[in-house]
């Protein structure tokens, strides 16, 4: 049998340029920069010519390279001219990455291996070769990632979540370790971890990373931005019914926070809360300062063309005002401790069960654009609950945009939330013990979150910028600049609920 061959790059470059998880899509060199590191062909049956590869992409550009996973399935178009596609939902190659999970086996490569890792919750599981037996459905859109519902065509009431991180990364993947943490501690708020699958490449022991993770399906799931959009969208639903998720989210968040925190018997452990010094939180006020000059220098020299022109430019005036915002971290001492936290946490990832009215965390990857040390660090609570509240914002106007109605009170879904939280997290050693500190640390963070909004929709959604910017021109108008949140007096003591 002739020897197999990994695909062609020139058959796959013109779709992988414009995928969102290839960060480099917008450079107008990748065909120079783009070289194949490794590759190895799904053999399911030997008797056959592979038509099913992984491949192992190098981008580099200048002093910086980034490495992505590719499955690629090659094959004849209606004119019977070669061809290749993106395989990552094709059944053959799901079902070979369960089965090597599943089995806990190891894949050589051309220059490395592939690992198989299950977890005790893995129940044992057998795939048909082929990958006949099953069904796929990606879902989640065109994101940095791709995830995937699987089911057997006989399991109607079981299905698994792979997802097939695309950017490669060596070391520690927050995924997997703050899942493993949570089922070792007993916390029953994200659904389990089955599985993982790791490359290691073969020129650097140490250099191993997570191509893949596989979770314990919820049935009949949505997010919570899809249930909440349909529910402010349903004339039938009351608000009653709402603030009830709402709260519940809260109060999900908070217990989230607690089960992260939980206490270490080691210091040195990655998940005991430490207190931020003073020059911590000076040197994250300087982080936040730089992104934001970093995005409004961005700004200016790209331009932005249509109605929120002269918005934009009004802004980019008032830069300074805005910049002096995060001035209040290091004027405010801060006690509450760092730990833990999602890192990426919007209503996206939150599922809700209807028939049994439950929420679940999912993603604990952390911020795909940020390195894993980054991910892995400490932070205050306050970044994944600016990032709910900023979510909320994104609801409220997307509803608005629906219905062509007058806006949604997005700043009530918040103080809904936020209070939630608070009572739940009351006495906690990452919760704020005074007002003020709680006020800085929030105005901080969902000013943060809004600048970073403002660049993400300038590369990726032009016509979503009216949305951070709406956020930022209220941040100017407010006398303190403290966005809509939760009015004081709602804000429980300290010692509440001990």
């Amino acid at each position: 049998m002739t020897k197999a061959t990994p695909p062609d790059l020139s058959a796959i470059l013109p779709w992988l340029q414009e995928a969102r998880w290839f960060a480099s899509k917008h450079s107008a060199s990748v065909r120079e920069h783009v070289t194949v590191v490794d590759a190895l062909a799904i053999q399911y049956d030997p008797q056959r010519v592979p038509t099913h590869w992984i491949l192992f992409l190098a981008y580099g550009e200048q002093t910086s390279t980034s490495h992505y996973i590719v499955p690629v399935r090659r094959d004849l178009n209606a004119d019977r001219a070669a061809q290749c596609v993106d395989a990552a939902a094709d059944p053959v190659f799901v079902a070979w990455l369960l089965g090597l999970i599943a089995s806990e086996s190891s894949q050589p490569t051309a220059a490395g291996l592939l690992c198989g890792r299950r977890t005790a919750a893995a129940n044992p599981l057998t795939f048909e070769p082929g990958g006949t037996s099953l069904d796929v459905c990606s879902i989640g859109g065109d994101t940095s990632n791709t995830t995937l519902i699987v089911r057997e065509h006989e399991q109607t009431d079981r299905s698994d979540v792979v997802k097939l991180i695309r950017r490669f990364r060596p070391g520690i993947q927050p995924e997997v370790e703050v899942a493993n943490f949570l089922m070792q501690n007993g916390w029953g708020g994200s659904p389990e971890l089955l599985g993982w699958l790791e490359y290691q490449p073969a020129n650097d022991a140490g250099s191993s990373g997570v191509v893949a993770t596989v979770h314990r399906g919820l049935s009949a799931a949505k997010s919570l931005w899809d249930h909440l959009l349909a529910s402010l969208l349903d004339e039938t639903t009351s608000s009653a019914e709402v603030d009830a998720v709402v709260e519940a989210a809260g109060t999900l968040t908070a217990n989230m926070h607690k089960a992260l925190a939980c206490q270490s018997d080691s210091p040195d452990s990655p998940f005991a809360a430490v207190c931020p010094t003073p020059a911590v939180i000076a040197a994250l006020e300087e982080t936040m300062q730089a992104h934001a000059r970093s995005v409004f220098s961005e700004l200016e020299t790209t331009g932005v063309s249509g109605s929120v022109q002269s918005r934009i430019k009004n802004l980019l005036t008032s830069r300074e005002t805005l910049l002096k915002r995060f001035t209040a971290l290091k004027e405010t001492p801060c006690e509450a401790a760092f730990i833990r936290v999602h890192g990426d946490y919007h209503l996206g990832q939150l599922l809700y069960q209807p028939h049994s009215e439950k929420l679940w965390v999912i993603d604990f990857e952390g911020e795909p654009s940020r390195t894993l040390a980054e991910r892995r660090e400490r932070a205050s609570v306050w970044k994944d609950l600016a990032g709910i509240c900023r979510s909320f914002d994104y609801l409220a106007r997307c509803a608005s945009r629906q219905t062509h109605q007058h806006a949604i009170d997005s700043s009530r879904l918040s103080r809904l939330f936020l209070t939630a939280y608070a009572r739940q997290a009351a006495g906690a050693a990452f919760w704020p013990h005074c007002e003020t500190e709680a006020r800085s640390l929030c105005t901080a963070f969902i000013l943060d979150k809004a600048i970073y909004e403002l660049a993400y929709e300038l590369h990726n959604r032009p016509d979503w910028i009216e949305v951070p910017l709406a956020a930022l021109e209220q941040i100017l108008l407010d006398g303190e600049g403290v966005p809509p949140c939760f009015p004081p007096e709602e804000i429980p003591s300290q010692t509440e609920g001990l």
